[in-house]
């Protein structure tokens, strides 16, 4: 089951490294048809997914939009990937009360308060009690950005 969890992760990270709005109309691959109508290869189907993931992790622009297209169509063949990326990572706050959305923005803003004052170790335990209680952190150039493990 991890690893099932890991590999969606990375399907949904592509996603989520994209952003923008839900692609339609796109066809799925037709590497990843080609293997379905192989007796059903859905190991070959899956690998064929993670490629196009990979893919759309390199690519620019009007490129990573068709990619985007092409990997949500070929990932509904199979069933995947049917949720907002944002929603797989954050899940419903819903299930840990102690822990809402709210919290978690006010523990990264005195985080990054801390940071501005070179706080260290105070940013450092912040992050360290977030990543106890299971959130993950990614710092970008636009900020911070995070999920629940």
């Amino acid at each position: 089951m991890s690893d099932a969890r890991s590999a969606l992760d990375r399907l949904y990270q592509s996603l989520w490294k994209i952003g923008g709005s839900v692609c339609d109309g796109f066809k799925p691959a037709e590497a990843i048809l080609n293997a379905l109508a192989d007796d059903l290869n859905t190991p070959l189907a899956l690998s064929k997914l993670h490629e196009l993931a990979g893919k759309l992790n390199r690519a620019q622009d009007t490129e990573a939009i068709a990619i985007k297209g092409e990997l949500l169509a070929s990932a509904r063949l199979l069933g995947l990937l049917q949720e907002d990326p944002e929603i797989w990572f954050k899940g419903n706050s819903e299930h840990n009360h102690e822990w809402t959305d709210d919290k978690i923005e006010k523990f990264i803003l005195a985080r990054k308060q801390a940071r501005l004052a070179k706080n260290f170790l105070e940013a450092d335990r912040i992050r360290d009690e977030l990543k106890a209680n299971n959130i993950v952190l990614e710092d970008n150039s636009s900020g911070t950005i995070w999920k629940r493990k």
